[in-house]
């Protein structure tokens, strides 16, 4: 077994944004899309989610990622946690992109980051989670909001992941 980078969400994300939310850090392009009631929806390229032969997990993959060099980029979403209101949601490599990852996803929906799991109890990154208004609404302007939010947000930068490298465990 290596060291992992351990990201915590809060139990009130979707698998979905957050595949769209890893798809837009590593690099992928994304639209808004125009729905019916005059709203829109974003939509990543290159991103997709789904379930696993393991009932308590989903896989996250962003093909071609422009963060990881034009190569694919795979991540497991664990439904079940071991904090209550948190799900153990990521377990990738303690490498500076997954941990510069970790990071914007917790500034993004609240959550916390371990960025070596060497057993201590403790996490290096910690942000209050948002409310249901915010990271899971079901209609009207909160769900925009979630929309554009997702649609603007800009891909790890070169600095952002170079400022990780002294905090993980292997540096590629």
């Amino acid at each position: 077994m290596g060291v992992d980078c351990i990201i915590a969400l809060p139990d009130n994300v979707r698998l979905r944004t957050v595949a769209k939310v890893v798809g837009k850090l590593l690099g992928k392009a994304s639209a808004l899309k125009p729905l019916e009631d005059g709203g829109q929806y974003v939509e990543v390229e290159g991103i997709s989610a789904g379930m696993t032969s393991v009932p308590e997990m989903a896989e996250i993959r962003v093909a071609a990622a422009p963060v990881f060099d034009g190569l694919d980029a795979s991540l497991f979403y664990h439904f079940e946690g071991e904090e209550p209101g948190f799900r153990l949601l990521l377990m990738p490599r303690s490498v500076p992109a997954w941990i510069a990852l970790g990071r914007r996803l917790a500034d993004f929906f609240g959550g916390k980051v371990d960025y070596q799991d060497l057993g201590e109890d403790s996490y290096d990154h910690e942000v209050p989670a948002r409310a249901d208004a915010e990271n899971c609404p079901t209609n009207d302007g909160p769900w925009q909001d979630l929309q554009d939010r997702v649609h603007a947000l800009a891909p790890l930068s070169k600095a952002e992941v170079r400022a990780c490298r002294n905090l993980a465990r292997y540096v590629t």
